[in-house]
């Protein structure tokens, strides 16, 4: 198990459970890998994507990484999350926070529709999308009557979710 992370204090408490762990630029780091010939069953993209500055790349390059029948597992925060929309359309707020869909390190925002268009684009045949909703019952019911307001109810769930989760396995 190989680990990827930018600053070296993380990377110290991860190398106490993984067998090892690479310091640094995560693309720049894939790229190493794959210039190697290092071949992976699976790699995960834990909440990073959306802090890279080109994860189109990353997502290439975690591809050529995979061995046949390998999959990509990946959690995206959802930007079309019906709590950061209100914020945004009825609050005027679009402010960064310490963590969330907001959160001050995100460079890339997606929402269902980006998180499938980027996995395909990077030759991705079989990519399963699941959400991770938001539990509080006031954000549910709010996501369905904006779902039905739209003429979309298909898609509730996408409005109420805060993540998407993705598993993405090479074309055949």
């Amino acid at each position: 198990v190989v680990g990827i992370e930018l600053l070296p204090e993380p990377a110290a408490l991860a190398s106490r459970v993984l067998d090892r762990v690479l310091v640094g630029d995560a693309s720049a780091i894939l790229a190493d890998l794959q210039r190697c010939g290092d071949g992976f069953d699976a790699i995960v993209f834990a909440d990073i994507l959306e802090h890279l500055v080109d994860p189109w790349k990353a997502l290439v390059l975690a591809r050529h990484l995979l061995v046949p029948g390998g999959h990509v597992i990946a959690s995206i925060p959802n930007l079309r999350n019906i709590r950061v929309l209100h914020r945004l359309v009825f609050g005027g707020d679009w402010t960064y926070t310490d963590q969330g869909i907001l959160d001050r390190g995100h460079l890339r925002f997606f929402t269902h529709r980006t998180v499938s268009q980027a996995f395909t684009a990077a030759g991705f045949g079989k990519i399963e999308m699941m959400t991770q909703g938001d539990h509080d019952l006031r954000s549910r019911l709010v996501a369905m009557l904006a779902a039905l307001a739209i003429g979309q109810p298909h898609r509730t769930a996408e409005l109420n979710a805060v993540q998407f989760l993705v598993r993405a396995q090479t074309a055949a």
